[in-house]
């Protein structure tokens, strides 16, 4: 381990990975964080690289698997759920991603805007209106 990650800061395959997937280096990104032992303080990041990889490439439930098990292993991890909930959008799984926005909007309350959206694609005008007022009040 390097003394950069004991310290928390991504180790240079994560940046380099985050980078290679920016430019669209899907292969790269994939090479660089596929071998990151479960016990690196860079796992959690590896899985997010990971699902977005396969997510770009249209693998969307290899991504959701990938994410599904993280969130398993770090269920207060805004990015992980927020990522997921994404996902779950994206495959037409509203309620689902709703559970899953219910996890994150206690400790990230930005995740209600997405709530207040799938509220309101589910036809859930007055849920999705609380929802926003919820947020509000957060806010202000």
């Amino acid at each position: 381990m390097t003394a950069d990650s004991t310290k928390g800061i991504p180790e240079p395959d994560i940046k380099a990975a985050w980078d290679n997937i920016r430019q669209e280096n899907f292969d790269e990104a994939f090479r660089q964080v596929e071998d990151i032992s479960r016990d690196s303080c860079d796992y959690t990041e590896s899985r997010l690289i990971l699902a977005r990889v396969a997510w770009l490439q249209g693998f969307n439930e290899a991504a959701m698997v990938i994410l599904e098990e993280a969130a398993k292993d770090h269920p207060d991890d805004s990015r992980i759920l927020t990522e997921l909930a994404v996902l779950q959008l994206n495959e037409g799984q509203t309620h689902k991603a709703l559970g899953t926005l219910d996890k994150v909007a206690d400790f990230l309350p930005e995740a209600e805007i997405t709530r207040y959206a799938a509220l309101y694609s589910l036809g859930e005008k007055e849920q999705a209106r609380e929802t926003l007022k919820s947020l509000q009040d957060k806010i202000l």
